[in-house]
């Protein structure tokens, strides 16, 4: 693998026959030694993208390039790409051993790369086993050792982790993240994935697409702290993120529902004047807010004088303590505010006196805050 040429996909499209538009215009560069993960919502066209990349489908138009000019008109099996999905694609009257033989290289080579394969993959103890005798996460295994012992150009890996339990799942990781370092400055990684926090741990750059269209490139940090679209927002952030539809009160340093003008959130007068001034302001918005970036006070500390400060804030209404959810390190709290329910995690260090079914107040840091256009879903940047 001495390939220095990148991996160029130019306005990509793809459009089945019961006219569903899979794809639309994607245009993706990844360089070799890059590791990319691609994330979305069920049936945004990340498979498409994958099978079109390994030959599996033909987009409706755009071009592919990689090496060669003849790599879009080349079939699967010509391209020395390496395939790993969530179900293991094994052969199911073979041993293990014998999986380990489907190559295109001459038997010496063979022989070293197999040995050194199956120390590296620790599968000494299956090789006389067939697939449905070891476990999922064993196949997983076995798979990733198929696609290494090929020394693909491209590895695509569609969703590995789905049918694993946690243990597998992190032991998989581990076995992948090493498998990634070893290609480093070599081949190229397409990594599929509904988790951003395995996406994050394995990728150099991620992809979000929503609806067949590209909504944005860049870092995990990029993307959680300046996300361009309200739909990479929502496939970024975990705990999800909260989302109201407000507007700005007429008259009022206060935020309110867009539907029932009731007020959710108060502001300090120098923020609302300069909030005023923006034009995509004018109307409803949706504001997007992190789970760990709310605080929250108790009605009786506010009676108490321990507000929480409001310039530079958005301080909330009372709302109610619907829930909580104790985790190993964090807790999640549940507050619902009419139809909303809004979602604040914080370190389990952090203790809150608020029992559920009390009022509290919420507040967030107005830097922190995400805004977007109701109708096109794009940031809006305030500049505050």
């Amino acid at each position: 693998m001495n390939n220095s040429n990148p991996l160029i996909l130019k306005e990509i499209s793809k459009t089945y026959p019961n006219k569903v538009n899979a794809l639309t215009k994607i245009d993706l560069t990844i360089h070799p030694g890059e590791t990319m993960a691609c994330i979305g919502p069920n049936g945004c066209g990340k498979t498409t993208l994958l099978k079109i990349i390994a030959g599996l489908l033909k987009p409706t138009s755009g071009s592919i390039s990689f090496q060669t000019s003849s790599f879009q008109k080349s079939p699967p099996w010509k391209r020395n790409i390496g395939w790993v999905s969530h179900n293991a694609a094994l052969y199911p009257f073979w041993k293990i051993e014998k999986q380990l033989t489907v190559l295109r290289q001459k038997k010496k080579t063979l022989l070293a790369r197999k040995k050194e394969t199956i120390e590296r993959f620790q599968l000494q103890d299956l090789l006389d086993r067939y697939p449905h005798q070891v476990s999922s996460g064993q196949r997983q295994r076995i798979a990733l050792a198929k696609s290494w012992l090929n020394q693909p150009e491209i590895l695509l890996l569609d969703e590995p982790f789905t049918n694993l339990d946690l243990y597998q799942k992190e032991h998989l990781r581990q076995e992948l993240a090493d498998l990634i370092r070893s290609r480093k400055g070599r081949g190229i990684t397409l990594l599929v994935s509904h988790e951003p926090q395995v996406a994050k741990s394995l990728a150099d750059q991620m992809i979000v697409l929503s609806g067949g269209e590209l909504k944005q490139c860049g870092t995990y940090y990029e993307l959680q702290n300046f996300p361009e679209h309200i739909e990479v927002a929502k496939s970024i952030c975990f705990p999800t993120m909260n989302f109201l539809s407000l507007r700005l009160h007429p008259s009022e340093p206060c935020l309110v529902h867009s539907v029932s003008n009731r007020t959710l959130f108060q502001l300090e007068d120098d923020d609302y004047k300069k909030l005023t001034t923006r034009k995509e302001l004018s109307e409803s918005f949706v504001i997007g807010i992190d789970p760990h970036d709310l605080e929250m006070i108790t009605i009786e500390e506010s009676k108490q004088g321990i507000d929480p400060p409001t310039r530079g804030f958005l301080v909330s209404a009372p709302i109610e303590l619907n829930s909580t959810e104790t985790g190993a390190n964090s807790t999640l709290y549940r507050l619902s505010s009419m139809d909303k329910v809004l979602k604040l995690r914080v370190d389990t260090l952090a203790t809150y006196p608020a029992n559920v079914g009390e009022k509290v107040i919420v507040r967030c840091s107005i830097k922190k805050i995400h805004w977007f256009h109701k109708r096109t879903g794009m940031r809006i940047e305030i500049g505050l």
